[in-house]
Parts: C-alpha cells; structure tokens; sequence
C-alpha cells in the first residue's frame, strides 16, 4: 500500500472519534495523521505546509497534469487576500487557511474544524468547491502518491477505491492488526507496539517521558494513557487494551 494511501486510512480512522479542535487543530491533524504512518513533520501552519508542497494547484489542474487526484492528496482553502501577510508570508503566493485530507471515502474529506468544533469529514467530490470551501490540491513531499514524475492523460473520474477486504490495518505501520497487535499494553511491556503507541499518545499531546518512544511501557507512559482514557471517557485503567486501541488509531 502507497504511503499517501496510509495517510488517508489514518485521516479516515480519525474521524467520528469525537476529537475535538481544541484537542488537535487543522495543523496537528496532518502531523498526526503523518505519525501515525512513521513520518515526523512539524509546520508552523497551513500556510508553511501550503508552500512546501512537491505540487500545488486547482483540483481541475491536479486532474489534468496527474489524471485523477490520488488518494492521500492535501487540500487547502486558498485566497488570494492577502492573509498570509499577517502570519509573516510577503511572496504572494496567497493564504491557505485551512487544510484536510482527500480520503476517496465517505465525503471525500477530513478535517478538523474550527467551525464544527472536531475532526470531522465534510465534501470534496474532485472539484474545486467555491465560496470558502476546498480550493486547492497538494502533493506531499512526504509522501509516496505512485504518480511516477510523468504528467498522463486525464480521465473523466479519479481510479476507484478497491474494496476493504475486511482485514483491519494498523495505521501506525500498516500490517494487519491481528498479526501486529494482539496483547494488552500495560505497565512492563516492551516491544514496537508499545513504542506505536507512544508515539500517537506524543503526537496528541501527551508526556511519555524524557525518554520518548523508547518501546517501553513505564509509569509515565501509564499516566499518558490514563489521561488519554479519561479524555476520551474510556475506562481509567492506565491499559491499553481493545478500546484503547481503536480510540488511538480508528
């Protein structure tokens, strides 16, 4: 699986988990959904991700230089008024306000709102969305698209999403979760899932200790899952367990 594809199955994971924006605002969304996959980013906004993109432009040129927009692809809210002087951008290149996630799923977007108060989806059907809403596509860097370095031919609809096979995918480093995590978490443990979730509980704000995702699960990584669980309104046991786990990684 194409890592921009990780990307947007961890966006989708997120939504309806009743995060809010306080929680994790536009910015912090797309970083957590980039670590969840492996990949450390920190932007000091839409702005800075919007001008270091590998591409950027209208959906409908995204279309026509690429064929289709690719599962994964970053989508801004783009004017050209002049927003970006306050937050220190004087290259005229506009203002992204706001940022998401193109998921081919559900609405076609995620996103956390300011509006709506969380993570949420809203519509994007491939097509720029005038008065406020999705106007511009970008291509991570960061991320493997599978688009090669050729322009193709454009296509009337984006390539279908295939069909979930119904093996559940850990969005942290992309195996099955039967085969990759399968026992409780708790104080003692060691091991690479404990060190996945550290670096969501990290990722979301939470203290594991100066020693970060070292793979050992320790009395601060205790105390960040309590408090994550208390959050989320889980049951306080300082466990990761079943539920844990879903409300981590969606």
């Amino acid at each position: 699986m194409l890592s921009s594809e990780k990307f947007a199955q961890a966006a989708q994971g997120l939504a309806g988990q009743g995060i809010s924006y306080q929680e994790m605002d536009c910015q912090a969304f797309m970083e957590v959904c980039l670590a969840m996959i492996g990949i450390r980013a920190d932007w000091k906004g839409s702005n800075a991700m919007y001008r270091d993109m590998a591409w950027v432009g209208t959906p409908e040129e995204c279309r026509a230089r690429y064929g289709r927009i690719p599962v994964g692809a970053w989508l801004f809210i783009w004017a050209d008024d002049g927003g970006e002087v306050a937050r220190g951008y004087r290259d005229g290149l506009g203002n992204a306000s706001h940022v998401g996630v193109y998921t081919g799923q559900g609405l076609g977007a995620v996103h956390s709102s300011s509006s709506r108060g969380c993570v949420c989806e809203s519509k994007f059907a491939g097509r720029t969305i005038p008065n406020g809403g999705w106007n511009r596509v970008g291509l991570c860097k960061l991320l493997d698209y599978g688009l090669g370095n050729q322009p193709v031919e454009d296509t009337a609809e984006d390539s279908p999403v295939e069909e979930s096979t119904g093996v559940r995918v850990c969005p942290a480093c992309g195996q099955e979760m039967h085969t990759a995590y399968t026992r409780l978490l708790k104080k003692g443990a060691e091991g690479e899932d404990v060190a996945a979730i550290q670096r969501m509980l990290m990722y979301l704000g939470y203290d594991v200790g100066a020693s970060g995702a070292d793979g050992i699960f320790g009395s601060r990584t205790q105390n960040a899952v309590r408090r994550f669980q208390t959050v989320r309104g889980l049951t306080v046991d300082g466990v990761a367990g079943p539920e844990t786990w879903a409300a981590l990684m969606g």
